[in-house]
């Protein structure tokens, strides 16, 4: 059973892995955006504060979050106001496409 289970994950080959109605299921590197969006108050504010948000509620690595922070600056649903080298030195805010 495991091992069958592990096989398809395997083959599906997807950048993350979830735990959905207790089995763990690939997923797409977007997955939890929307859960970080919301996450994200009005105004501008240290990426760091979203960062300790979306860890309370998604128990999912910070650094895993920055990256995803950087994709939806890319996809302008963030907007980077000052882009440090840390997400501690990253200061953000809500972006034009939400």
């Amino acid at each position: 059973m495991l091992a069958a289970q592990w096989e398809r994950l395997v083959q599906e080959n997807a950048p993350l892995r979830v735990i959905e109605n207790g089995e763990v299921v690939s997923a797409a590197a977007d997955y939890y955006d929307e859960r970080i969006l919301a996450c994200v108050p009005e105004g501008a504010h240290p990426a760091a504060h979203t960062i300790g948000r979306a860890c309370a509620q998604i128990h999912v690595s910070d650094d895993f979050l920055f990256e995803r922070i950087r994709a939806l600056a890319a996809a302008g649903a963030v907007e980077i106001v000052t882009d440090g080298g840390t997400y501690r030195d990253m200061v953000i805010q809500r972006g034009t496409l939400r």
